[in-house]
């Protein structure tokens, strides 16, 4: 039922975009011939603006109006304005012009409000250099006609306001900040930005403490959202679906906030990596409660990325193999990143849930995977990690180590894997497994579990527990498969965890909430889960599920 509404909630979305494109084509049409023609407005000084009949006089009371113009032109500019004092606004215009609708330079501070106007044809609609506290709001900017045009760019300006702007058809990027700080972007469409070697809703280059807000960035020919170089960045929001290579990418731009987003179904399928979220060299970054869903590529994409914090998205739907040879297709893949905390997600549905490697210390922590494909939880050629009080159900295997050492998995519920609960590969060492349940995996073999690695302690060597067999006969010890010739000497006769689920219906986001009181441990786990899938879910501890 969840999945279905957000395909339908997509398509409406994508129609809604598409019907509002030809909407202020129409408009574009209709009203630009009632506008006053007017040649191109250049201003290099406070004095030109004396050479017009503008409404005002350029106070902050009364300021220059420019309206109700069409500046249809072949020069470079329909609107040049630099070095000026002077407040005014632009508004109601039609502006199409060879290179720049609005060219701006040297504007001093919240002088200049650019509102309501439709930019066409020009290679960029709005440009803005050297002018901190410029708004800019309610504009159309559509069909550009050059190789690199963008519909709004912001250079080495700050504490812009970009609010309710519609910038599609372009090659290059919908909006674009450069050298540009403490900006906020709101609710802003850019789509269908189409270029051959660029092509991004959004593009922020070396640009800090930004904020995006409620944008939609769909159907770019790249990116929807691309941030590089650039520092504290904030989205909240934002719906990146259908671009072809990333919902959201970021590179060198560490300790950035990526909350609340929607990134479905970018993909390419000539170029396989088109992720959900992805971070390259980006460390303290935090994703929380973002949904996304069927990518091409992986769900969340770390890489080089230390001290991240991936908390509470949903994540659906991914499979498939890397042009590069990596597989892809897991809910979260943490590839040479350390100190990374893993918490609170849920996954289904994917190739893989989490994928680790060549990472150390990450904390994969009280995370709900459903249906994978492969492996559930990949640790390879990685140290020092956590795994605990996760819940692994209905998958083909539970959790893997390749050549991983010196990790703890403790607590975790592994239930209805076709193959093993959790196996050991390689060279793998010195690795704990103690207080997890292991429930009906593997049920056509002879153990839950398997170790080929020496070295490996199936319980813990303190309390002297291990962990909870469905299929132990109640005495002697657990025989772990695979040459190492394992054994858990400590099987508990219960399960570990005494979970109290209360159910909540929400019928207008068809959700169901539930949470988790683990009493003996004192900790307290919230889950949002899929309706549809909650009821495959009661029997992951059925008989220790109690209804309220």
């Amino acid at each position: 039922m969840k999945k279905n509404n957000k395909i339908i909630l997509s398509i409406t979305l994508g129609l809604v975009i598409v019907l509002s494109t030809f909407v202020t084509l129409y408009v574009i049409l209709k009203t630009k011939d009632r506008l006053i023609a007017h040649e191109p407005i250049i201003i290099w000084r406070d004095e030109d603006f004396r050479d017009f009949d503008f409404l005002g006089d350029g106070s902050v009371n009364n300021p220059y109006i420019i309206q109700n113009y069409n500046i249809t032109t072949d020069s470079k500019y329909s609107i040049f304005i630099r070095n000026t004092l002077k407040y005014f606004i632009i508004q109601n215009c039609y502006l199409n012009a060879k290179e720049y609708g609005i060219y701006f330079d040297d504007i001093a501070d919240g002088r200049a409000i650019i509102n309501d106007n439709v930019f066409s044809k020009s290679e960029i609609g709005i440009y803005v250099s050297n002018s901190d506290y410029v708004v800019i709001s309610n504009n159309t900017c559509i069909n550009n006609k050059g190789p690199t045009g963008s519909g709004i760019v912001i250079s080495d300006s700050s504490y812009c306001n970009i609010t309710n702007n519609l910038c599609t058809n372009y090659e290059f990027y919908g909006i674009k900040l450069e050298e540009t700080n403490s900006c906020y972007l709101y609710n802003n469409t850019c789509t269908d930005n189409t270029g051959i070697i660029r092509g991004a809703g959004i593009y922020l280059f070396q640009s800090d403490n930004n904020k995006l807000v409620n944008n939609t960035c769909s159907s770019n020919k790249w990116f929807g959202i691309q941030i590089s170089v650039s520092s504290y960045s904030t989205l909240v929001n934002n719906t990146c679906i259908e671009n072809e290579r990333r919902g959201i990418l970021l590179t060198s731009s560490p300790y950035s906030t990526i909350t609340n987003n929607t990134c479905l179904r970018n993909r390419n399928w000539f170029v396989l990596e088109s992720h959900g979220i992805d971070l390259y060299n980006s460390p303290f970054c935090n994703l929380t409660g973002n949904t996304i869903g069927s990518n091409i590529g992986n769900g969340i994409f770390l890489e080089s990325s230390d001290n991240c914090i991936i908390t509470n998205n949903i994540i659906y739907n991914h499979a498939g193999y890397s042009d590069s040879g990596y597989i892809l297709g897991h809910a979260i893949y943490c590839l040479y990143s350390s100190d990374v905390s893993i918490l609170f997600n849920q996954g289904f549905n994917n190739y893989g849930s989490c994928w680790v490697e060549s990472s150390q210390r990450v904390n994969i922590s009280s995370n709900l995977w459903l249906q994978s494909e492969n492996y559930t939880i990949e640790i390879y050629d990685s140290s020092n990690c956590s795994l605990q009080y996760n819940t692994i159900d209905t998958n083909k295997e539970g959790i893997h180590l390749t050549d991983s050492v010196s990790n703890h998995i403790t607590n975790n519920l592994i239930q209805n894997a076709e193959f093993y609960g959790l196996s050991i590969f390689g060279n793998s060492s010195n690795n704990l497994i103690h207080h997890n349940s292991f429930i009906d995996n593997n049920l056509g073999g002879t153990s839950q579990g398997y170790d080929e690695s020496l070295g490996n302690l199936w319980y813990d060597n303190m309390t002297k527990e291990g962990n909870f067999w469905s299929d132990w006969i109640g005495s002697g010890n657990y025989s772990i498969d695979g040459p190492a010739n394992s054994e858990d000497p400590y099987c508990l006769i219960e399960y570990p965890l005494d979970i109290l689920f209360s159910i909540r219906l929400e019928y207008e986001s068809y959700l169901t909430r539930s949470t988790g009181y683990c009493a003996k441990n004192h900790l307290s786990i919230e889950y949002y889960y899929v309706m549809l899938l909650f009821f495959n879910l009661t029997q992951i501890i059925s008989h220790e599920i109690k209804r309220e």
